[in-house]
C-alpha cells in the first residue's frame, strides 16, 4: 500500500510555521471535490455559529481566508489570524479578487497568544480544520475567553478525537495519520475537562464527516467513509469522523 502522509518531526514553533509557509502557494483541497466540500463546511458554518450582522468574527488559522471571505456579507467584521506570514500574504492577495468586500482584514498572530486581539472584542472565534495543528491548546483556549465578549460563542470544525480510525485502525496497521508530530486529535471529554476549566460552560458537540482522502489510499478512504455513514446512525461518537464544539462564553 503506498502512504501519501509522512509525519514531520516539529521540534519548535519555527518548524511549525515553515511547514505551513511551504504550504501556502501551493494550498487547496485535499479531501474530495473542493467546492461540494467547501460548500459543505459553510453550511455547517451557517448553521451551528448563528451568525449576526452585529457579529465581529475571529477565524483562527485562517490560511488563504477564503472561509472568511464567504462569511463577510453575513457579519461586521472578520479579523483572520494565522501563524504563518506566508498564509496572510496568500490571504492578502486573494482580498484583491474581492474589492467589494470591505469588512474583513487579514493579520500574524498566534492563536495560543492573540497577541494583536483586544480583550472582549470578539462576538464568535471560528476554527475549521485549524485546532489540530495548533500546540499549547490549553493556551489557545485561556486566549479565545478572553478577547470573547460576554455571551461570544466559540466554533470548532475539527477531527474527531474518539474517531476508531484515530484510535485503533490507523495505529493498528502503523499508518500516520498526522502531518506533524504535534498535531493532536482531541476528544469530547478532553473537550469538557479543558472548557471547563477555562470558564465555558455547558459546551456542546456535533458531528460532521470529515476524510482525509489526499493523505490515503482509495481503499481506507472508501472503508472511513462507510464508518462515518454507519455512525449517523449508531456509536456516533467513535464512528463519525469529525467533531463540531460550541460553546458560549457567560457571565458567571
Amino acid at each position: 500500500m503506498r502512504r501519501k502522509l509522512h509525519t514531520l518531526f516539529c521540534g519548535s514553533e519555527e518548524d511549525i510555521q515553515k511547514f505551513f509557509d511551504a504550504s501556502a502557494p501551493d494550498y487547496k483541497e485535499q479531501h474530495g471535490h473542493a467546492k461540494k466540500l467547501f460548500h459543505y463546511r459553510l453550511t455547517l458554518i451557517q448553521q451551528f455559529a448563528r451568525l449576526s450582522t452585529n457579529d465581529v468574527l475571529l477565524d483562527l488559522g485562517c490560511g488563504p481566508g477564503n472561509h472568511l471571505f464567504a462569511l463577510a456579507p453575513h457579519i461586521k467584521q472578520g479579523i483572520g489570524i494565522d501563524f504563518s506570514p506566508k498564509m496572510i500574504e496568500m490571504a492578502q492577495y486573494n482580498q484583491k479578487n474581492h474589492p467589494e468586500i470591505k469588512n474583513i482584514r487579514f493579520q500574524i498572530d498566534q492563536a495560543q497568544r492573540l497577541a494583536t486581539i483586544p480583550d472582549q472584542s470578539i462576538d464568535i472565534v471560528l476554527a475549521v480544520g485549524a485546532f489540530e495543528h495548533m500546540p499549547q491548546k490549553k493556551h489557545v483556549l485561556q486566549h479565545i475567553y478572553r478577547v470573547l465578549k460576554i455571551s461570544g460563542r466559540l466554533l470548532f470544525l475539527t477531527p474527531n478525537g474518539n474517531f476508531i480510525w484515530y484510535r485503533s485502525i490507523a495505529p493498528l496497521f502503523h499508518i500516520p495519520t498526522r502531518h506533524l508530530s504535534t498535531d493532536e486529535f482531541v476528544t469530547t471529554d478532553w473537550m469538557k475537562k479543558t472548557l471547563k476549566e477555562t470558564g465555558f460552560v455547558q459546551p456542546e458537540f456535533f458531528f460532521w464527516t470529515f476524510i482525509p482522502r489526499g493523505d490515503m489510499s482509495w481503499g481506507w478512504a472508501t472503508l472511513l467513509s462507510i464508518l462515518d455513514f454507519v455512525g449517523k446512525f449508531r456509536w456516533p461518537a467513535y464512528l463519525r469522523s469529525g467533531l463540531i464544539i460550541r460553546a458560549i462564553k457567560t457571565n458567571n
